[in-house]
């Protein structure tokens, strides 16, 4: 054991920075060295702003693939910072990804990554399943410039002028039926739902896939038998950082998930692993789990294939669970599109709806993030509301598109009776039985 005292300065395994003075002889091993300790610096300010997305790289599906035709992704440009506190940085949109291997080889890398040196052997989307996308970092060189040789002075060469960083993408499979954290029951209806090709079981694969990723099975066993919870993290990106053969590392940072039906790419979903660094989350209320779900509501509303439209979506046919606060629009307004209230809840135990005051909704969101998500298949009791300024409209502004709030029973209510507020068809008000909408 070695032994310290007070005053003394630790230096183990501390940052090396290079000492010049004159008369030294100045290489290109101590040059390296001084940008080896600027770049550990950086590092360390990363993993203090926090792992995650700074800003953009946002995933859309550009091209489903199939008949021969590799599928293809546009990102645009942003940036994150790995779990080593590297930033990642695409300085261009890419209007086009193609999800394939380069026809030629790739050239060689400029090494300035030494912890992610080695590419892991590349994915392509063949067999039937559930892919990561992850951006990690990439170098390469860039222009020429002579090389003299060090007696002469005359040039004997070229060489490369400038090592630049950039990022690389690759897919990664999830390994659904390895991942031992899961039921086998889930694992066995997750493996049927694959298999099935009609609406409704991609949007439940869709939403079920996401809660893989939040951990949401393991979240409610630890509840269940909190003897067994410790502070690892859940789900499935972290399954595929552990293991005797680890899938992803330290350099890598989740953009999407994606399904691959084995003929065409069936969704791109981003907030099933996009997770924004610590430090720039936005402000965003609610979380990962509610911005998925807000997600697949806008695709669900959007989808073409929907001709029946989604006012016929019933929430236990497409979701396997909700957020603990979500809302959905409402059919019922001209030239929009949205759910109708008693199908989407079909087979469920909501109350409702009642009227709650806008202003109170971002807080009731960001409260949401302390609860389990919903279980479409529990008998739990759901609220249901409708927010008031939505409903009450403005008489100088088209009418905006109705949309209702739903919340789990744990939640604390937000249809309380308030006698000192005059919206008169827009309050609620208490009686002998139950509060009830104006």
């Amino acid at each position: 054991m070695t032994e310290h005292y007070l005053l003394e300065s630790i230096l183990d395994e501390g940052i090396r920075e290079p000492v010049f003075t004159n008369g030294s002889l100045l290489t290109a091993e101590d040059l390296g060295d001084g940008l080896t300790a600027n770049r550990q610096r950086h590092g360390q300010l990363g993993k203090a702003l926090g792992t995650g997305i700074v800003h953009g790289l946002e995933v859309a599906r550009l091209a489903p693939g199939g008949d021969g035709d590799p599928p293809a992704l546009s990102i645009t440009r942003g940036l994150a910072v790995d779990r080593n506190g590297q930033m990642l940085s695409l300085s261009v949109d890419l209007p086009k990804l193609t999800l394939s291997l380069e026809p030629s080889p790739a050239p060689p890398a400029a090494s300035l990554f030494e912890p992610c040196a080695t590419p892991p052997a590349a994915v392509t989307p063949q067999a039937r399943g559930a892919y990561l996308l992850v951006v990690s970092p990439g170098s390469g060189y860039r222009d020429q410039r002579p090389v003299r040789g060090l007696d002469t002075g005359k040039v004997v060469g070229c060489g490369s002028r400038y090592a630049v960083e950039g990022v690389v993408f690759r897919l990664e499979e999830m390994p659904v039926e390895k991942l031992t954290t899961l039921s086998p029951d889930t694992r066995a209806a997750l493996t049927t739902l694959m298999d099935s090709n009609d609406q409704a079981s991609l949007s439940k694969l869709r939403n079920w896939l996401a809660h893989v990723c939040f951990g949401t099975e393991e979240r409610m066993r630890a509840l269940r038998d909190p003897a067994t919870a410790n502070d690892a993290e859940f789900g499935a990106v972290a399954a595929m950082r552990g293991g005797e053969t680890p899938q992803l590392n330290d350099c890598d940072v989740p953009l999407a998930l994606l399904f691959w039906s084995g003929t065409h790419l069936g969704f791109v979903d981003m907030w099933a692993v996009r997770r924004p660094s610590l430090a720039f989350d936005g402000g965003l209320p609610g979380g990962p789990i509610l911005l998925q779900f807000r997600q697949q509501i806008a695709d669900l509303t959007n989808v073409a294939s929907l001709q029946s439209g989604p006012e016929h979506i019933e929430a236990r046919s497409h979701f396997r669970y909700l957020p603990a606060v979500g809302g959905i629009p409402l059919a019922g307004t001209p030239g929009t599109r949205g759910f109708d209230i008693s199908r989407f809840f079909s087979a469920m135990t909501v109350r409702g709806p009642v009227f709650m005051e806008g202003r109170t909704l971002r807080p009731f969101l960001r409260m949401s993030l302390a609860l389990d998500p919903i279980d479409v298949n529990s008998a739990e009791m759901l609220w249901l509301y409708l927010v008031r300024e939505n409903r009450q409209g403005s008489p100088t502004t088209p009418p905006p598109v109705p949309y209702l709030v739903f919340a789990h029973g744990r939640a604390p209510t937000q249809g309380d009776a308030r006698m000192d507020l005059s919206y008169w068809d827009f309050s609620n008000y208490s009686n002998s039985n139950a509060l009830h909408g104006g």
